[in-house]
């Protein structure tokens, strides 16, 4: 399945999502992914323990390819 997972580079995942707080697009990379990843997590298991269900929606703005996709 798909996760989400902390990562900076293309290379660290296989088709996760790696949140971040920055990018960088002359490195090709997500900067401050670990600390996406923290409150991301935090505010999915408050969701889950008042019982939400809880969805990711992908918005991808830009007209350019996803790199590493």
């Amino acid at each position: 399945g798909v996760r989400l997972h902390p990562g900076n580079k293309p290379e660290d995942t296989d088709g996760c999502l790696i949140p971040g707080m920055k990018t960088d697009a002359a490195n090709d990379m997500v900067l401050q992914s670990k600390v996406a990843y923290d409150m991301l997590d935090a505010m999915i298991r408050e969701a889950k323990e008042r019982g939400d269900r809880v969805w990711v929606t992908i918005i991808n703005p830009s007209t350019e390819p996803v790199a590493g996709a």
